[in-house]
């Protein structure tokens, strides 16, 4: 019975603080601001290498695409 109640209480002790743990990790954290939440870019995690990055700007610069976005514009339809 003992054991049973502290798998429990541990197992909501966790259920309290998953939330709060995973939205550390995340870009946007809430706040109790107008807007509601706020930016943290250093908190997110990238999957690519800086060499993946480099190959892609490097792409991007060749065909064009990178000189409409740097303007704001949308990119045409292919």
């Amino acid at each position: 019975m003992y054991s049973r109640k502290s798998f429990l209480l541990s197992l909501a002790a966790i259920a309290v603080a998953a939330p709060g743990m995973v939205s550390a990790s995340s870009l946007y954290h809430p706040s109790g601001g107008e807007i509601g939440y706020t930016t943290h870019p250093e908190h997110q995690q990238s999957t690519k290498s800086r060499g993946e990055v480099l190959q892609a700007v490097e792409a991007a610069r060749k065909d064009g695409t990178l000189a409409i976005m740097s303007r704001g514009a949308p990119l045409p339809m292919k």
